[in-house]
């Protein structure tokens, strides 16, 4: 097949130009000089970039503890009493530490959850994190106990139990995520830790390893995230450690149980379907050993042939044929997530064109995002074999199956549409980060007691420590912020939906307007160049942003309508900023005593029914109708709407007073008029009002048992005060 031999020329040429021409020390240095690099660019390297947004303190720390550990390697041994103290007399990692590290991890899993969570979809679940379950929905059980495998399952079934626990537990969902993400962190640091252990037989291989996996950035998913992750990466890690020991041991019932936790792996998350060819090629390895042969059924070549060409051969079908995302618009307006699946190939129209499949923009972000999985990580298996390419096999089952799984997920992922960017959608695009550790840990059992040279791992410790802020700029208020209003402009300049969201998100977290502002209006001018007028929401949204604080909290009209204004050109289509941009331009004709001068009623009437029905801001709506009046003092639809709004404010008195001149104008007619006048009259308590009205109400509608009541009540001096009551029930 040509694709495969072209597969297989493509890889093996990679291969011999990182042994001809790479040092596996600079290759660690490059890896270090990425994370330096951020400080110059932190929008473009935001994989790498936590270090340059964590406190002044800590950064130096990681700095200087970085730099003894690549400039002198030498003096970075374990001191023999630490040494004895660590390891047992086979070499391998005292137990009684373990305790002690599950502790630790719990900490911090408790202690930094994210300070306000906008990554992934959790701002889609922020209006719910004070909500108390008090009632299951009528199909929870239906739902949970379902036997379809839908995409859209596993999620459902994770906030349905989510939901459960909230109902049994009186706990908000706030609380319910913490502690899944708690629980989910724990577990997966116990498997981790047992794991490597079992797998690995010297204490040293065994403590970086641990280290490596409890501090992969891609474990934030276990620090307060409002998603669903943290249960699903514990099962992934729990499939891929019970993958290996099977491996190790050949054990079929082993080989079973990974069906059953493989099946409950893609029904908590659809991606986890690519953890099948594992199994299946686990299946055969296993009752090929069992005939007794010598030689491995499971080889690259196979896999490329038999598993990886007809799965990209179904992808290219569904991509071009199926689904034809190659040209997709890629706007999320009315669409389902499934019609957005794949980046297009085709540029869609401005200003969505920055970002497509084959672009510079998509390829830096997702070369951000894998090399980010964990850099301490690529630096051993990219290390080991040229380090060691000759005692090492590479071509053993397992290491053939979990490459193979590494570039099934990878693969999807370069193809995937992050919904709301990758860079906010980091979590998703984490799934091969626990698979890239298994793959480390396959190559590390083949060396660990070869002698390894003196920098490999004080480097690797070095890009563990520089990538270890991740938990702690994202628990703390000031570094978040930053890095999210970085995190934002990048994603207007490449990515573009969603960036007004997070950049809006970001300058709030501090709870300070004063700066609020003032760096809102840096970015503005930051970004002002690139945006382009009639077509850019984004940019309309950040300016929106400001007239909405403008009118609605400090009332200056004037700034209100400018801002607003802007808004418009940027963002012409939007009904919302021209309803704001309305209501700014009546509340400051009101606050200048100019009101309604000019204008016709059909815009009198239209300005004000916002103010009153839509916004509801009745003390406005009540000083603009009020002026209306004095200009047309004859016309009765403003004085239905003036006392529309005096009633909404408890002024009967004057709801009244508006009231009588509808009777007297008979509007809209004379039944309606006269209820209204006896309804305010009822409410102003003024009772001989009220009976007059009712009388001649009664005139004409004599039927009508209620005004009937209210008339003889108030003749009779019947619990008159009550009477109110009886009008407002009816």
């Amino acid at each position: 097949m040509v694709l495969v031999g072209l597969a297989k020329a493509t890889i093996q040429t990679i291969f011999t130009l990182i042994i001809v021409f790479a040092s596996v020390r600079w290759i660690g240095i490059f890896l270090l000089g990425l994370h330096l690099l951020a400080f110059i660019f932190p929008d473009q390297l935001w994989g790498f970039h936590y270090l340059y947004f964590a406190s002044a303190p800590l950064k130096a720390v990681i700095l200087v503890s970085a730099a003894v550990l690549v400039l002198l390697p030498n003096y970075c041994n374990v001191p023999r009493k630490l040494d004895n103290g660590l390891s047992n007399k086979d070499g391998s990692l005292r137990l009684i530490w373990l305790p002690f590290v599950v502790l630790l991890m719990s900490f911090l899993y408790y202690s930094f959850p994210i300070a306000l969570d906008e990554y992934g979809d959790a701002f889609q679940y922020r209006n719910r994190l004070s909500t108390v379950v008090s009632e299951l929905p009528s199909k929870f059980y239906k739902e949970v106990f379902s036997t379809e495998f839908l995409p859209s399952m596993g999620r459902k079934t994770i906030l349905y139990m989510y939901g459960l626990i909230s109902y049994t537990k009186d706990m908000t969902y706030e609380e319910v995520f913490r502690y899944a993400g708690i629980f989910s962190g724990v577990g997966f640091t116990v498997v981790w830790i047992g794991f490597v252990r079992y797998y690995l037989s010297s204490y040293k291989s065994q403590l970086l390893m641990i280290a490596i996996g409890l501090f992969a950035p891609f474990t934030q998913i276990f620090y307060g995230h409002n998603e669903t992750y943290a249960p699903v990466f514990f099962v992934l890690t729990s499939w891929l450690a019970l993958l290996l020991v099977q491996h190790k041991k050949g054990s079929t019932p082993l080989l079973w149980a990974l069906l059953a936790l493989l099946l409950l792996c893609i029904r908590l998350h659809p991606f986890c379907v690519l953890l099948t060819p594992a199994w299946i090629l686990s299946v055969v390895q296993q009752y090929w050993n069992r005939n007794g042969s010598t030689a491995t059924s499971v080889g690259y070549s196979t896999v490329l042939k038999w598993v990886i060409a007809p799965i990209f051969l179904l992808g290219v079908i569904l991509y071009f044929f199926v689904l034809e995302d190659y040209k997709d618009p890629r706007f999320l307006d009315n669409v389902k997530d499934i019609d957005r699946l794949f980046l297009p190939i085709i540029s869609p129209a401005y200003p969505l064109d920055r970002y497509n499949l084959l672009g510079l923009n998509h390829i830096v972000d997702y070369l951000n995002v894998v090399v980010s999985w964990s850099g301490a990580t690529w630096l051993l298996i990219i290390g080991i074999p040229v380090l060691f390419r000759d005692k090492l096999s590479i071509r053993s089952p397992s290491l053939v199956i979990l490459t193979t799984t590494l570039v099934l997920f990878s693969s999807l992922l370069f193809m995937m549409n992050p919904l709301v960017s990758m860079p906010m959608d980091w979590d998703l695009f984490s799934f091969p980060a626990p698979v890239l550790l298994f793959v480390c840990v396959s190559l590390v059992s083949q060396i660990e007691k070869l002698t390894l040279p003196t920098f490999l791992m004080p480097l690797a410790l070095a890009l563990l420590l520089v990538a270890s802020p991740f938990f702690l700029v994202n628990a703390s208020e000031t570094p978040l912020s930053n890095r999210l209003e970085s995190v934002g402009k990048r994603m207007y300049r490449t990515y573009y939906l969603h960036s007004s969201r997070v950049i809006i998100t970001a300058l709030g977290i501090p709870d300070n307007m004063t700066s609020y502002l003032a760096r809102k209006q840096n970015i503005l001018d930051e970004l002002k160049h690139e945006a382009v007028l009639g077509r850019d929401p984004m940019y309309g949204n950040l300016l929106m942003d400001d007239g909405y604080y403008y009118l609605t909290v400090t009332k200056d009209y004037e700034k209100a309508e400018n801002r607003l204004s802007e808004a418009v050109l940027y963002n012409p289509d939007s009904q919302f900023i021209l309803d704001l941009l309305s209501e700014a331009k009546t509340k400051l004709s009101i606050s200048n005593n100019e009101s309604s001068k000019g204008w016709s009623d059909e815009r009198i009437e239209k300005e004000g029914l916002n103010l009153l029905r839509k916004v509801r801001d009745y003390p406005m709506a009540r000083t603009f109708f009020e002026s209306v009046r004095k200009d047309h003092p004859q016309n009765p639809i403003f004085a239905l709407y003036l006392m529309e709004a005096c009633f909404v404010l408890e002024d009967y008195p004057a709801a009244l007073e508006q009231a009588i001149f509808l009777v007297e104008q008979n509007y809209p007619n004379e039944r309606k008029a006269l209820r209204i006048a006896v309804n305010c009259a009822l409410e102003a308590k003024n009772y001989s009002e009220a009976m007059k009205y009712s009388e001649i109400y009664l005139q004409s509608n004599p039927e009508d048992k209620t005004i009937s009541t209210i008339y003889s009540r108030i003749k009779n001096g019947d619990r008159v005060e009550e009477l109110v009551e009886v009008f407002r029930k009816k």
